[in-house]
């Protein structure tokens, strides 16, 4: 950097300022080599995160514990393209390095190759780098509610419902924990403890309609009809395409007794997605609809 060699041949010890600019300057090259590494935009083309990646690593732009910053940025765009293999090989050189930055950095190098892995299907891999990224960070509520999808993917509802608990307290309106712990709840007959979390949801996101056809199956569950089909309806006014919620809707129709209108909702349910077919059971000349496991 030109600032450092200009401070490394002066034969007289530099001014206080000059020390400062020299920092600003230095720290600005150091984030804009950074920046160019990763899609900060979300506009730009992994192609070109590899370019300059690629490029500041060939000319040791950056120091030994910085590079591991580098490789990761790479490692995302190579997973973007799909490119797997190569994405976890620059994971991997990330975490060899990962001892050389302080331990509340670290979880900036395994939290990525752990959402990799866990991409891939290897979820005891996953929970490995999230336990170690919990370690480095311990009040990231991100990194325990990401722990808490994989136990979920484990079959261990336990586990993931104590990592929402602890991402929630650190962090009450994180509304992902809300509504995953919510079909917890549900899933479990805690129908009062799923209507209170998706409620609080609700308020946080009132535009997102899954949240309100989430409650809504959770009304059906208590047999709440009324307020079934006012949170089903108001999930279809978000989101027309929401097959879920007119699936719902026909459910909470049925067993109020207008059959005509459940029949309608049923059949744009199906028309929107034809695998809502499994919950409708046809036995003889009645038709009994099912209500799906909270997605």
């Amino acid at each position: 950097m030109n600032c450092e060699r200009e401070l490394g041949v002066s034969t007289h010890a530099p001014a206080p300022w000059q020390v400062e600019q020299c920092q600003s300057e230095i720290d600005l090259e150091k984030n804009t080599v950074l920046g160019a590494c990763y899609d900060l935009t979300g506009k730009t083309a992994p192609r070109r995160i590899i370019q300059a990646c690629t490029e500041a690593l060939d000319h040791d732009v950056l120091e030994v514990p910085q590079r591991s910053f580098l490789f990761v940025g790479r490692a995302d765009a190579y997973f973007a393209l799909g490119d797997k293999q190569r994405a976890l090989d620059d994971y991997n050189a990330a975490i060899k390095m990962a001892h050389l930055l302080p331990a509340n950095e670290r979880f900036l190098l395994y939290t990525p190759r752990a959402d990799e892995y866990f991409a891939l299907g290897d979820k005891s891999r996953a929970l490995d780098d999230y336990n170690v990224a919990i370690q480095s960070a311990p009040h990231n509520a991100a990194l325990y509610y990401n722990r808490g999808l994989v136990f979920i993917a484990q079959g261990i509802d336990g586990a993931a419902l104590q990592d929402f608990d602890t991402a929630l307290e650190l962090n009450s309106k994180f509304v992902p924990a809300l509504r995953r712990r919510a079909k917890i709840y549900a899933a479990r007959g805690n129908l009062a403890g799923a209507l209170a979390d998706y409620s609080q949801a609700i308020q946080l996101q009132p535009k997102t309609a899954a949240l309100w056809s989430d409650r809504g199956q959770v009304d059906l569950g208590r047999q709440e009809y009324g307020s079934a089909m006012e949170d089903e309806s108001r999930a279809i006014q978000l989101d027309s395409k929401l097959a879920s919620a007119y699936y719902l809707r026909s459910v909470a129709l049925a067993d109020s007794g207008d059959r005509a209108k459940a029949v309608t909702n049923l059949r744009t349910a199906v028309s929107l997605d034809p695998s809502l077919t499994t919950y409708v059971k046809i036995k003889g000349k009645t038709v009994v609809l099912e209500l799906p496991p909270p997605l």
